[in-house]
């Protein structure tokens, strides 16, 4: 749920950023990387706003609906970064990846950058916890979002 309604929602967004918005979550990525592996509370804080701030302009429903999936997923992410010394790692080249072409005005790259950021982190937890579960929602999800360029 949280691949198709980000993505729609970062989508919607990335158009409408304004320089200050888009300073904003780069400034989230660079407090991301500067707790990364030092502060996990710290970390999380600048992750949300830096997610937050990539679909601010998506509507009060989806931004809602997107909140608290991502919100659900807190617990998950936790458990993921704190378990998988390669999980900051990981995540910052795909964060890097969003927020490049969030400040280019890219919305087909900061969508298929954002659906695939959230697929390789729930593909890694769930190898990690329960490697004998087929993902095949997640990956049906990822299908549906990517742009046809993305999946060549």
């Amino acid at each position: 749920m949280r691949i198709l309604n980000e993505t729609l929602a970062v989508q919607a967004t990335v158009p409408l950023l304004t320089p200050d918005e888009v300073r904003a979550v780069r400034s989230s990525l660079t407090e991301m990387d500067s707790q990364a592996g030092i502060d996990v509370h710290g970390w999380e804080q600048a992750h949300r706003a830096f997610h937050r701030g990539l679909v601010a302009h998506a509507g009060s429903r989806l931004l809602k609906l997107v909140s608290q999936l991502s919100d659900h997923a807190e617990r998950y992410r936790r458990a993921y970064i704190t378990s998988d010394a390669r999980a900051f790692l990981a995540g910052s080249v795909d964060h890097h990846k969003i927020c490049e072409a969030a400040e280019s005005g890219d919305v087909a790259t900061a969508g298929n950058a954002t659906a695939e950021h959230l697929a390789h982190t729930a593909l890694a937890l769930i190898g990690n916890r329960a490697p004998e579960h087929n993902p095949v929602l997640i990956r049906g999800a990822l299908r549906s979002v990517l742009s046809e360029q993305a999946r060549r």
